[in-house]
């Protein structure tokens, strides 16, 4: 048999399922804070002389709790779309209050040879000399 549901038991279920829906609440509204919060301030494709890479410049701006920066990343691609693209040099400029104006220059001396010139004051992340067969000058703009 079946006891009738009294007042002190009907409370007790709804508390009970005010505090799931709460937290299940909370849960969904954390998570949605946890996405990628990223925009690219600049960009800048040059494709090799002999057609075969892309070399692709991009300035991208972080926010978050804790999290915000500003980082510049090269790097290249096949230009069929094959593989993923190689970072090839990845820096910081602390100093630059405004994202948009941290730029690099980059050009192709012959086929193999790349050269890329970044700010004065950046600070140097990562930096690779040799992709594949191409030679990589990456050096402080003059």
């Amino acid at each position: 048999m079946h006891r009738p549901l009294t007042v002190p038991k009907i409370d007790a279920l709804l508390a009970g399922f005010l505090k799931l829906s709460f937290l299940s609440l909370t849960l969904g509204v954390s998570l949605a804070g946890c996405s990628d919060d990223s925009a690219v301030v600049w960009r800048k494709d040059l494709r090799s002389l002999d057609g075969s890479s892309i070399v692709v410049a991009k300035t991208t701006q972080y926010s978050g709790p804790g999290t915000a920066a500003v980082f510049t990343t090269v790097d290249v691609a096949r230009a069929d779309g094959e593989g993923k693209p190689v970072q090839i040099l990845v820096f910081e400029v602390p100093s630059e209050h405004n994202p948009s104006a941290i730029t690099v220059d980059i050009s192709w001396v012959d086929a193999t040879h790349l050269d890329v010139a970044y700010p004065k004051d950046a600070k140097i992340s990562f930096r690779a000399d040799l992709y594949g067969n191409i030679n990589i000058n990456s050096h402080p703009r003059q």
